[in-house]
């Protein structure tokens, strides 16, 4: 908020949401003082391609992006017409007509609404020419895991049960296995259209480290049944994560004495392992979980002559990246590279 305020005066602005078109339910709000300033706020759900009316605006604007997730706000000068395309990211699959076939084995298709007449669909072609011409590499940035429409059963769960809590954003639990095949899906369906770029930037191929609740998920069948498969003792797995959820959810001022003293003492953190095995069984199945994603990913390149395409993982840093299940050493093992 602190950043918004710094970038414009709100309070000589109102709800105007009605300038928004080309906008699904729940997708995207807007205030506006008309003529003078605007703001739109992405939710994280539809396609992106949202359009605003700033016919009551003439001459050049500034346009930032306030990135709430890392704290960041970037700007530049825009020449802006009415209506103007405008997008929380840049929305590849706007540019090209994806091809449904490859979607066949999952309930989750690309959204099939059409990009804006104005929208230029070579802009990405000609930026990885530009790149190339520079010495540069190209690669896209794409989000497998947040298919349209996503079904609440099939989002993480967790260990409580709950489903109150506030959630950071809108994505799949990574084992469900129509999410799956859809974030397989989108990454042959991209390189397919974009052949000539240097690699796939993946982005929340992760468990979440945000919220203390996020550091408990996944607990669906799904998860369960994958857990299992990868050799783990899921009801151990369960019960030393309970017990680590409840140990924090009723602390005292001695628990936190102890806490510290575990941090600061190898052979008291050794012990807490050894007592409760779930829990490093826990941090092992969710990095299986992710490397078994990218191993995949890998391998559908390689199937369809893709070798030279990279792959490249945006994730957490140490510690956190542990409980994320973004295990990069595991990664670099299969060619897929942590940014």
């Amino acid at each position: 908020m602190r950043m918004l305020l710094d970038a414009m005066w709100i309070f000589t602005m109102e709800p105007r949401s009605d300038l928004l078109s080309h906008r699904e339910e729940n997708e995207a709000y807007a205030m506006a003082e008309p003529g003078v300033q605007y703001a739109v706020y992405f939710t994280g759900h539809g396609d992106g391609l949202v359009q605003i009316d700033l016919s009551a605006a003439s001459g050049n604007l500034i346009e930032r992006a306030i990135d709430f997730h890392l704290c960041t706000l970037t700007g530049m000068t825009a020449w802006l017409r009415a209506p103007c395309g405008i997008s929380g990211r840049f929305n590849w699959k706007a540019a090209y007509e994806p091809d449904l076939c490859l979607y066949e084995n999952t309930p989750y298709k690309p959204l099939a609404r059409p990009a804006p007449s104005e929208l230029d669909k070579e802009i990405p072609q000609r930026m990885i020419v530009e790149a190339r011409k520079r010495g540069m590499e190209a690669h896209i940035q794409i989000a497998p895991f947040f298919p349209p429409g996503l079904r609440a059963e099939d989002r993480p769960v967790y260990i409580d049960g709950a489903a109150g809590y506030q959630r950071f954003s809108n994505n799949a639990c990574l084992n469900n296995p129509d999410a799956e095949a859809y974030a397989l899906a989108l990454v042959e369906d991209t390189v397919r259209h974009y052949p000539d770029v240097d690699g796939l930037f993946m982005d929340w191929v992760e468990f979440g480290a945000y919220r203390l609740e996020d550091h408990f998920t996944c607990f669906c069948p799904h998860c369960q049944s994958e857990a299992k498969k990868q050799g783990f003792d899921w009801s151990i797995v369960r019960r030393d994560a309970m017990v680590l959820w409840n140990w924090l959810h009723s602390l005292t001022p001695r628990e936190l004495e102890r806490s510290h003293r575990i941090l600061h003492t190898p052979s008291e953190m050794l012990e807490l392992f050894i007592h409760h095995p779930g829990l490093l069984q826990f941090l092992q199945f969710k990095a299986g979980t992710v490397s078994g994603f990218y191993r995949q990913a890998r391998e559908r390149l390689d199937a369809i002559e893709m070798k030279k395409i990279g792959l490249s993982a945006r994730g957490w840093p140490p510690p956190w990246n542990r409980s994320s299940g973004m295990d990069y050493h595991s990664l670099i093992a299969i060619r897929a590279w942590p940014c």
